[in-house]
């Protein structure tokens, strides 16, 4: 009996599971694209096809597993109630998806970038896009409510986003709830809210 050769969405969901399992036990070094082909039972000119290095594919395979576990960060629905709570659901989910990437990765994607990697840098914008996107979110339902918040630049809104990846990818910090909480009443909240 002959194996049916994988196509389309089964060859890519065999492809993502081959890389992330390889890099869950192997790690980053060993992910190549000859041992995700064999492990995936495919060839090595299919991801060349699809992808143009390992880390490309690593990083597709997990920011699809993110997605899958968590659904598109940008679709979340932001209305707790109140400024606070609204940024403790964001920064809880994004500690989520940061920890479904994973250290490991999300330290490689910073070589990744500083080698001018342009399919990293637009994963990179999209990303940083679709946070401005939630912070604007979140600072239009809180003047819905009558909140005083004050007017910042797009980068003052994307600094606790940016702060919680350097706590993860430089100080190799577990981040906890009471470091969000912190964050978010130290820090966001300050840069945010007129005070009294």
């Amino acid at each position: 009996m002959t194996s049916t050769r994988k196509r389309g969405e089964a060859l890519e969901e065999e492809i993502f599971r081959a890389a992330r399992d390889i890099l869950a036990t192997k790690g980053i070094e060993q992910a190549t694209f000859s041992a995700i082909a064999k492990q995936a039972k495919t060839s090595r000119t299919v991801l060349y096809r699809r992808f143009n290095s390992p880390f490309e594919l690593l990083m597709t395979a997990k920011l699809a597993e993110v997605t899958d576990a968590l659904g598109v960060f940008s679709d979340i629905l932001i209305d707790t109630g109140s400024m606070r709570g609204d940024l403790l659901l964001v920064f809880n989910r994004f500690l989520q998806s940061s920890q479904i990437l994973g250290r490991e990765l999300m330290q490689a994607m910073t070589i990744e970038i500083s080698k001018g990697n342009p399919v990293i840098e637009k994963q990179i914008l999209a990303v940083k896009t679709g946070n401005l996107a939630i912070m604007n979110k979140i600072i239009e339902n809180a003047q819905a409510r009558g909140e005083d918040v004050l007017e910042v630049s797009d980068y003052a809104k994307l600094i606790p986003f940016e702060l919680v990846r350097y706590e993860i990818i430089v100080n190799k910090h577990e981040i906890t709830t009471t470091f969000l909480e912190q964050l978010i009443d130290e820090v966001v909240l300050k840069l945010l809210r007129r005070e009294d």
